[in-house]
């Protein structure tokens, strides 16, 4: 258990330093996550695709934590928070929508203007959008168009926050609300295990030193073991 928990710990750790978050940001973003998922591998994966999305802005990290919340009260495991982070991170980078992000704004019930009105903070990428649709394009193209209208990495990057947050942020608010002591016994558990590993961790030159001893014993056993086969 210390060697799985302290491996992901020491991903999310550099995932954090190479982008600039803070341990203390870092941490709480691992929180919110493990909160809902439950689980330390794909909250400690999922939160670090965030880190390359977001880098240091606290606020979109936040805001992510709501829509990864409502995403999971809408699909479930059938919609994947890593899947769908990696995804929204790949589309920044590209300029295009792809993978599970596709499904987040294909499966959502808005409709094409309700999409339209999540891009309200970036003018050009709305405009972009609603000339794309104008023109016949389907939702997901068209969103690739207003996407395509960015400037930059950065840009994409909170055009896909905003889009996220407007069309599950409130899902997600109610998610945490309703399951707010499921969380925090996700949390807990999350709290005991950091606590037990670093117990272990603790134990670790002991155990190496033990199995280091055995293996030795084993190795100088081999000569007679050998002797005894052939006799």
């Amino acid at each position: 258990t210390t060697n799985e928990f302290q491996e992901d710990m020491g991903k999310l750790s550099v995932a954090a330093q190479q982008n600039s978050v803070s341990a203390g940001e870092a941490n709480k973003a691992y929180r919110d996550m493990v909160g809902i998922l439950g689980e330390t591998d794909q909250s400690v994966e999922a939160v670090n695709h965030l880190f390359s999305l977001c880098g240091d802005n606290t606020q979109a990290l936040s805001d992510w934590t709501n829509s990864a919340s409502g995403v999971y009260a809408t699909f479930g495991d059938s919609l994947p928070l890593e899947g769908l982070t990696e995804a929204a991170n790949e589309t920044a980078r590209v300029g295009q929508v792809t993978g599970p992000f596709a499904d987040a704004i294909n499966w959502a019930t808005a409709s094409a203007e309700e999409l339209g009105d999540t891009l309200d903070g970036n003018v050009d990428a709305q405009d972009a959008f609603y000339a794309a649709i104008d023109g016949g394009a389907t939702v997901e193209d068209a969103y690739t168009a207003a996407l395509q209208a960015c400037s930059d990495e950065g840009e994409r990057a909170q055009v896909i926050t905003d889009t996220l947050t407007g069309l599950y942020g409130e899902a997600g608010e109610q998610y945490q609300q309703t399951n707010e002591d499921v969380i925090n016994y996700r949390q807990s558990q999350s709290d005991l295990t950091q606590a037990m590993s670093d117990l272990g961790q603790a134990f670790m030159p002991v155990v190496t030193g033990v199995t280091n001893m055995a293996a030795a014993l084993v190795s100088g056993l081999q000569p007679a073991a050998d002797w005894f086969v052939q006799n």
